[in-house]
């Protein structure tokens, strides 16, 4: 981080360590499934907590941020993700994945088993299912619109993971590890 903060890639940075720790910080079980939804939708809200109302990101660091997720946020696995899911997304090693909707909505799902990527492999499902139901696929024509009104958002919740929705027969059913979240 050091480095990055001489060359001026993250501006304003004044203890590298401090990055680290909260970088940390987010990587380890303090980190819920409802705070990773919350991180998705101010995301989607440019930037902007969408339970206080603060800036929490500045605008062009938030587009930066979803760029980079277009990208490479799903490791090895963006480019199938990008063609099957359709949402800037980011996944880490302990089964979380967070999708984000610019402007419409941001979703957290949580499910430990990694696929050869290393994403979750309950999460990839999930999101697949809530962007072909809800149509949140950013590439396919404005369909990320589908559901909302001039009030925002009228996209419906996702069905508990629970329900079983989007596991098949021939998986191990370990639905209390499963948490889907979305604000």
């Amino acid at each position: 981080t050091k480095e990055l903060s001489k060359a001026g890639f993250i501006p304003g940075l004044t203890n590298a360590n401090e990055a680290l720790d909260a970088y940390t910080l987010a990587c380890s079980i303090n980190t819920t499934t409802e705070d990773c939804a919350l991180m998705a939708a101010t995301y989607a809200n440019k930037g902007v907590n969408p339970i206080t109302g603060k800036e929490v990101i500045p605008e062009d660091v938030n587009q930066d941020a979803i760029s980079i997720m277009i990208s490479c946020g799903m490791y090895n696995g963006a480019g199938q993700w990008i063609v099957d899911v359709g949402v800037p997304a980011k996944s880490g090693v302990g089964g979380g994945v967070i999708g984000v909707v610019p402007g419409v909505c941001g979703f957290a799902t949580f499910s430990p088993r990694l696929d050869h990527n290393g994403n979750s492999v309950r999460g990839v499902k999930v999101a697949r299912a809530m962007s072909e139901a809800l149509g949140l696929h950013v590439l396919k024509g404005g369909s990320s619109k589908k559901g909302s009104s001039k009030g925002g958002s009228s996209v419906p919740a996702p069905a508990p993971a629970s329900s079983g929705a989007a596991s098949k027969k021939d998986e191990p059913q370990h639905e209390d590890n499963d948490v889907i979240h979305h604000v």
